[in-house]
């Protein structure tokens, strides 16, 4: 079974030259990646061969020239790190931080939770793999994600491996990096069919876990969130959720803000563009139908909610989805 770890044991000493203090206000802005591409690019850890939905980057693959500490940044889409006979890396994820000291371990990161890292020192042993996944790549997966464990904020991030589990997910991720350099018309479907299998390995290693909830902001926005995904298409107004929480709408936007730079509001429509995005691209539904299925009274509604926070109709957005398979 994989073993939770805290920064419980680590030299704090060393932690405090590497990583500055988690910043204690709510209104300070970080920069935000909304594609891997963008992140890959602005720390010039890699060139980006493809637009997959999944991409996976060898750590022994990142450049030279990559940026060995940045400190506080958030990103849209999913994150997965492996890592074997790493020590010489120190990295936070929503204030916890954590040095690896050669264990395997595997780290589940979800949009939105603050990062900060820090390069120490040369990891000449250390072997492994980020995979970075955009949001309706694992929203369309046939496991039910919502069961796993993974990328909630009321569970740790990081994990421990044993030798020999380390090494059967590090084959299936040797697997879809070939599988990406060798693009064919069902990659992306290929690497889906890959991720899954990794993740249910990685539920099947875990087994039954606690919640561990590290504070309480992290456990309401968390719930906030559960919920939203549950009532959106029917409820899409602060006030239900504040009711539903017993919080005021001031306190919901003061923690959601905290623990995920955003509004309650800005989450409210980002849940419900992912699934109109998904029901565009996965489903034979018209945008009219999308739209009533959505709990939008009008189509019309839709359309311009969908364009406001898109700069494109629907339709158009459907279209250039099947030209990109």
């Amino acid at each position: 079974m994989m073993a939770k770890q805290s920064a419980v044991g680590i030299d704090l000493k060393l932690l405090n030259n590497c990583l500055a203090p988690m910043p204690s206000t709510t209104s300070t802005v970080f920069p935000t990646f909304l594609t891997y591409h963008d992140f890959i690019e602005a720390l010039k850890l890699s060139s980006i061969p493809s637009d997959s939905g999944i991409f996976v980057l060898d750590i022994c693959d990142i450049s030279e020239e990559s940026i060995e500490t940045y400190q506080y940044y958030r990103n849209e889409f999913y994150e997965i790190n492996l890592a074997q006979n790493q020590r010489e890396f120190v990295f936070t994820v929503d204030g916890v931080t954590y040095r690896p000291d050669g264990t395997p371990f595997v780290c589940f990161i979800s949009p939105s939770q603050l990062q900060s890292y820090q390069v120490v020192g040369e990891d000449e042993q250390a072997t492994g793999y980020c995979i970075y996944i955009k949001k309706e790549v694992l929203r369309s997966l046939r496991i039910d994600t919502n069961a796993l464990p993974f990328f909630k904020r009321s569970f740790e991030s990081y994990y421990l491996l044993t030798p020999e589990q380390a090494q059967e997910l590090t084959t299936l991720l040797d697997r879809m990096k070939l599988e990406l350099q060798q693009l064919s018309s069902v990659t992306d479907e290929i690497l889906k069919s890959y991720l899954e299998v990794f993740l249910l390995k990685c539920w099947g290693y875990l087994g039954e876990v606690a919640s561990v909830v590290t504070s309480r902001p992290q456990e309401i926005v968390s719930t906030f969130m559960e919920t939203v995904q549950a009532e959106v298409t029917q409820q899409r107004t602060v006030s239900f959720y504040v009711d539903e929480l017993a919080i005021s709408r001031q306190h919901l936007n003061q923690l959601t803000q905290q623990v995920l730079g955003k509004t309650a509001l800005q989450v409210i429509h980002e849940v419900l563009l992912e699934k109109a995005k998904a029901l565009l691209v996965q489903s034979s539904y018209t945008s009219s139908e999308i739209a009533y299925q959505l709990g939008f009274e009008e189509p019309a509604h839709f359309s311009r909610f969908f364009k406001r926070l898109t700069s494109a109709t629907p339709r158009q957005y459907q279209l250039q989805s099947q030209r990109n398979c």
